[in-house]
């Protein structure tokens, strides 16, 4: 089991950062290394990226993203807007690094924690990407998803973890302040129109929750 990401109290499934390095080509043309992103979008998930970028100096390596569970949609658009202030792509896969084969979670996770590049490879095999993913892969200089990768926006919840009791008129009238807000910020970014009715068309169908406050 993977240890807290960030302190004794913080979630173990937070979201961590680390470069990965494999052979030419492996995540794009003349691309070798990348930026593995994985794990949930909690409330302070933007402040290690900010770490870990300002770590890497210069480098612009693609962000690679694998993004599970219930997430903080606001946290989403902020990790958005920082890749596109750096000037980075954003992809969608699995890394699988070749040290975590036959060594135990905790073992895996103290290397991608260790600051040193690892090797691996991209599995884009069961590719998928939720609303949580789609914010962050709008901030992408260049947005690629796989061939066979399955986009789909699953219903948000509103959960604010400092005081958790939303009630029912203030969770909808919150719904559609914050969806006006997701549809601004894909505007900014670029992402066509057609994409953006694309992702509201799949409001309906059961991925996972997102937060949307907290």
């Amino acid at each position: 089991m993977r240890p807290p990401v960030g302190g004794v109290a913080s979630p173990s499934s937070a979201m961590i950062f680390y470069l990965a390095h494999g052979p030419d080509g492996a995540c794009g043309p003349n691309c070798a290394d990348w930026i593995a992103a994985e794990g949930v979008v909690e409330w302070d998930t933007f402040k290690r990226l900010l770490a870990f970028l300002a770590r890497s100096g210069d480098r612009k390596v693609p962000v690679v993203l694998h993004v599970w569970g219930a997430g903080n949609l606001e946290v989403a658009m902020s990790l958005g807007k920082i890749i596109r202030e750096h000037g980075l792509d954003v992809s969608v896969g699995t890394t699988v690094v070749g040290e975590c084969a036959n060594v135990a979670e905790a073992q895996c996770f103290a290397l991608k924690r260790g600051g040193t590049p690892l090797d691996a490879r991209i599995d884009t095999s069961r590719a998928g990407c939720d609303v949580v993913c789609v914010l962050i892969l709008a901030g992408g200089v260049h947005r690629m998803l796989p061939a066979n990768a399955v986009v789909a926006i699953g219903p948000t919840h509103i959960r604010n973890r400092l005081a958790p009791n939303v009630s029912e008129e203030r969770q909808k009238g919150l719904e559609v302040r914050f969806g006006d807000r997701y549809r601004l910020y894909l505007t900014k970014m670029g992402v066509r129109a057609e994409n953006r009715r694309h992702y509201r068309s799949q409001q309906g169908e059961r991925q996972r929750d997102a937060t949307v406050a907290r």
